[in-house]
C-alpha cells in the first residue's frame, strides 16, 4: 500500500477522533464499534498521544467493529512503550546523563535534550566529565558485568542506579567496556 495513503488515512483517523472527542459525541464511537473500555481509554489520551498512535503506519483497515480490537490493542501498546521510554529518558537525565549519552540511547537532538532538562528542572551538564574514583569504577564494572544480558539502554540505566556519581562521569568507561566486551 502506498505510504502516502497510509499517512493520509492516519491523519484522517486523528482528525475524526479529535472532532468526536472534542465535541463529546461518544455515541459516534459506539456506533463505529468501539467498546466502552476503548472509549474511556481514548478519552484518557492527550492530543499528542492520540496523534502519535493514529498516524503511526499500520495496514489500512476500514472502520469495521471487528478491526477495532486489534487497532486499539496496537495503539495501547504504542502508548505504553512510549511512556516507558519517556520514563527511562527522565531517569537518565535525573541520574546525570550527558547529551552524548542521551543521544546514543534515545536519539534526541540537543534542543530536545535541553527542553526535557528544562521540563525536569535539571541543568544540562556542560564541560568534560570527571573520571570517577577507583572504587566507583570497580562498582560500575561489576554492575556492567552483572547486567550484560540486558539491552544497552537498560544496562546503562542499572549502572546509573547503582553508582554514586552522575552517569556522565561513567559514560566514557561504559563506552570503552562496550567496545571491549562486545567486539
Amino acid at each position: 500500500m502506498d505510504n502516502r495513503y497510509d499517512q493520509n488515512y492516519g491523519t484522517l483517523c486523528y482528525q475524526l477522533l479529535m472532532a468526536i472527542l472534542a465535541n463529546n459525541k461518544i455515541d459516534h464511537l459506539f456506533a463505529m464499534g468501539f467498546s466502552g473500555d476503548d472509549v474511556r481509554w481514548l478519552q484518557s489520551l492527550n492530543p499528542e498521544e492520540l496523534k502519535r498512535i493514529t498516524t503511526t503506519p499500520f495496514p489500512v483497515m476500514g472502520w469495521r467493529p471487528t478491526v477495532h480490537k486489534e487497532r486499539i490493542k496496537m495503539w495501547k501498546k504504542n502508548v505504553r512503550e512510549n511512556r516507558e521510554e519517556l520514563q527511562q529518558l527522565d531517569e537518565f537525565i535525573m541520574l546525570g546523563a550527558s547529551y552524548p549519552l542521551v543521544r546514543y540511547c534515545f536519539g534526541l537532538t540537543d534542543h530536545q535534550f535541553r527542553d526535557r532538562c528544562m521540563l525536569l528542572s535539571v541543568a544540562p551538564y556542560r564541560g568534560r566529565a570527571r573520571l570517577p574514583p577507583e572504587d566507583v569504577q570497580t562498582e560500575a564494572w561489576c554492575l556492567f558485568q552483572a547486567h550484560l544480558h540486558l539491552p544497552t539502554r537498560l544496562r546503562i540505566l542499572e549502572i546509573g542506579r547503582g553508582v554514586t556519581v552522575p552517569l556522565r562521569d561513567v559514560w566514557s568507561l561504559l563506552k570503552q567496556w562496550e567496545h571491549e566486551v562486545l567486539n
